[in-house]
């Protein structure tokens, strides 16, 4: 087959590819394998002025132009005095660039619009854009500049062991597995993705590019024995790799490993899935190690048989030999002996792993051993019942794996997050109490009113008195901060999946403390405007006779001269009266503030201390125990430590789509705990083809990345893992 029209046929020793140069030096060209390359350019490729792409293939804007940053553009958008154009391609777009001096940046987008920034504009994210500099470098300026992978593990390191909670060489140098997940073999399509875009040379090289040092590759157990015919669109989706596209899933998954481990990478296999899908709920019949179609011998096997497959190739270190153990609709995996599955297996999840890791020791003596946790990996709590990592012939081969994402939580996570909202409801209310109230009397105090009469604040039925009332609110608040904060840790138990049932600790006893201590602590806004109330306005709560004047009475003056009514001399009865009762009423003023200070303290101490516990249960401390429930009690940073709870683990899966506090918790937990490493999930760009995977390292074109602060949060933990200070 001949390329088409505009595109130059190259024989190479690995297949033939057309070329297609750049008419005007942008950019070093860009090939497509012979048979998949295709003329023209699609609807969303038109405006990038593309002559030609590769099937199957997004747009490759940077053959286009070569320097160009894609999913990206400049912020502040223009430049001063220069506004947006419309051009016909992204190179046009340059070109303007290129004739304003003061330009450094131009973002380009989809729909033709044209950006020019100068210096000072920052790199954003942006989905619709592309952007670069005015010119691109020449690419045969200069040699390129040997690579230094010191995160990469020599072969000379090989084999590594288990020593505690330690991945050590064998001088006895720590290790640590920084991997990623590179899926699609377990998937429908059978091969891994981005293999449309870029050979598998290329993407080995680009994940050590990355600095990964070791990548994790899911499989499936049908896809062992399935034929090329298997393969939906093998043309399309091996359109960089034509020379596998006659190949077996099991002959394209052995080059996938080859390519790999040829370029440095180390390689943990994992059986992810027995029929292959993407993975996993509780209804995919897939949460057990033995479905009906594969029972529990054929899964041994074919941990044998993959053991053996690759027991020449040294980088090929572990074997994670099955993804998320986990409840079914019909059965619950136990760490111990369970009761008969009804598929004719067990459920004892420890039982089984044993025997996978001997089958896979028989065939190759040097695996490492990854054993999945209970519940989609989350919980390690019942190793040191059967602790594998210590049994004859398994020491110095088990690690544990476990998984997190977000939405990952046991019962006592599951509780915390309800305690910020009970905490955080309170602290609003009882701030907005004590403001409204004392708002209230300092404008009464000012003008010497009573804003309400005393008579009409029926607070509820009176109770045996002030200070009762606010040891009552105290006693009722403390008592729902230690049951949550304290009691609960002893009465949950944190190895259970985070639901919170009606009938629970939470619902049947911390709940109503709360709804209590909130009652009384609002009845103390309402005891604050009883307690402190100016002098003068004593006379809005009671009424009293009017004073008497010489008014007529029928026609008559009233027998009482003014003058005794006016006498002010202190030794008359009448005054001493008037003057004993202002004293009562100064006294009781006094009285009153000192009552109001002890309310006014008591709500601010609770206030504060719904605070100081939200703050707690939003902390990484908090936070940190919940992972160290789960597995993290197993990591013990001594390295001759032994015993049934001290294991090594590795966080077998890993990520997220945008920069959260769970991220950057576990980023901090990860670089402070002796976990033998990680794997993030995923490499790829695309979860299946044309749906994009948000999660990814890379973008579609498995070239660009997707979230430059992760890469750089993952390369910098590796780097904190191998350089402690």
């Amino acid at each position: 087959m001949s390329c088409p029209d505009g595109f130059q046929l190259e024989i190479r020793a690995e297949g033939d590819v057309c070329r297609g140069e750049q008419p005007d030096g942008l950019g070093a060209g860009w090939t497509c394998p012979r048979g998949c390359v295709q003329t023209g350019a699609p609807p969303s490729c038109q405006a990038l002025g593309i002559r030609g792409h590769c099937l199957g293939s997004p747009c490759r804007v940077q053959d286009v132009v070569s320097c160009l940053d894609r999913y990206a553009r400049y912020e502040p958008l223009d430049l001063p005095g220069e506004g947006r154009s419309q051009e016909t391609n992204v190179r046009a777009c340059q070109q303007r660039c290129a004739s304003v001096a003061a330009c450094s940046h131009f973002s380009f987008f989809r729909d033709g619009g044209c950006h020019l920034q100068d210096s000072s504009a920052g790199l954003v994210p942006d989905e619709d854009a592309f952007c670069g500099p005015p010119r691109c470098a020449s690419s045969s300026a200069s040699e390129p500049v040997p690579q230094i992978t010191s995160w990469l593990i020599d072969r000379s390191s090989l084999p590594l062991q288990v020593r505690g909670s330690h991945l050590l060489s064998v001088d006895g140098q720590h290790q640590v597995l920084a991997c990623v997940n590179w899926y699609g073999a377990h998937m429908e399509m059978l091969v891994n993705n981005g293999l449309n875009v870029r050979s598998l040379t290329e993407v080995a090289n680009h994940i050590v590019e990355l600095k990964f040092n070791c990548v994790r590759l899911p499989y499936s157990l049908d896809s062992l024995n399935l034929s090329a015919a298997s393969i939906p669109n093998p043309a399309s989706q091996l359109c960089h790799n034509p020379e596998l596209q006659a190949s077996t899933p099991l002959q394209i998954f052995d080059s996938t490993v080859q390519a790999l481990t040829d370029a440095g990478l180390l390689v943990v296999l994992n059986n992810h899935v027995s029929n292959r899908g993407w993975c996993c709920d509780a209804s995919d019949g897939e949460g057990l190690w033995y479905t009906k179609d594969f029972p529990e011998s054929v899964w041994l096997d074919h941990l044998s048989f993959l053991a053996a497959r690759y027991r020449d190739n040294a980088r090929v270190v572990g074997f994670d030999i099955r993804n998320e153990i986990r409840s079914t609709e019909d059965e619950t995996p136990t760490w111990g002996p369970g009761r008969g599955a009804q598929s004719g297996g067990t459920t004892d999840w420890a039982e089984a792993a044993s025997k996978g890791s001997r089958r896979v020791l028989d065939a190759n003596p040097d695996m490492l051993l990854f054993i999945s946790g209970l519940e989609y990996s989350m919980f390690l709590c019942d190793v040191p019942q059967r602790p594998l990592h210590m049994e004859p012939g398994l020491e110095g081969h088990i690690i544990y794996t476990t998984h997190e994402y977000d939405w990952y939580k046991n019962s006592i996570q599951t509780l915390y997050e309800s305690g910020q909202i009970l905490c955080g409801f309170f602290a609003a209310c009882g701030a907005l109490l004590l403001v409204v109230s004392l708002a209230t009397v300092l404008y009464s105090a000012a003008r010497q009113v009573a804003i309400v009469p005393r008579r009409r604040l029926c607070c509820w039925p009176k109770l045996r008195g002030l200070y009762f009332e606010v040891a009552l609110a105290m006693l009722f608040v403390a008592a729902f901060l230690l049951s949550l904060l304290v009691v609960a840790r002893e009465v949950m138990d944190p190895c259970q999946s985070g639901e919170l049932h009606v009938v629970s600790f939470p619902t049947l006893v911390i709940l109503p403390l709360w709804l209590v201590g909130l009652l009384f602590s609002g009845r103390l806004s309402c005891l604050l405007l009883r307690t402190f109330r100016p002098v003068s306005a004593i006379a809005m709560d009671e009424e009293k006779p009017s004073p008497v004047s010489p008014d007529r009475v029928g026609g008559r003056e009233v027998g009482i001269e003014m003058s005794e009514l006016n006498r002010v001399e202190g030794d008359t009865p009448q005054n001493l009266n008037i003057m004993t009762d202002q004293g009562k009423e100064h006294l009781q003023y006094a009285l009153n503030q000192k009552r109001a200070s002890v309310v006014v303290l008591a709500m601010l101490f609770l206030i504060c201390a719904n605070a100081a516990a939200l703050l707690f249960l939003q902390s990484y401390e908090a936070w940190q125990q919940s992972i160290d429930d789960r597995w993290g009690f197993l990591l013990q940073p001594e390295p001759n430590a032994e015993g049934a709870a001290v294991a090594a683990v590795w966080l077998g899966e890993f990520g997220t789509a945008t920069d959260t506090t769970w991220w950057r918790n576990m980023l901090r937990y990860l670089g402070s705990r002796p976990v033998v490493g990680w794997a993030y999930w995923p490499l790829n760009g695309e979860k299946r083809p044309g749906e994009l995977e948000t999660y990814g390292i890379l973008h579609d074109d498995m070239r660009t990345i997707r979230h430059p602060w992760k890469l750089a949060d993952l390369q910098h933990l590796l780097s904190k893992r191998l350089n402690p200070v």
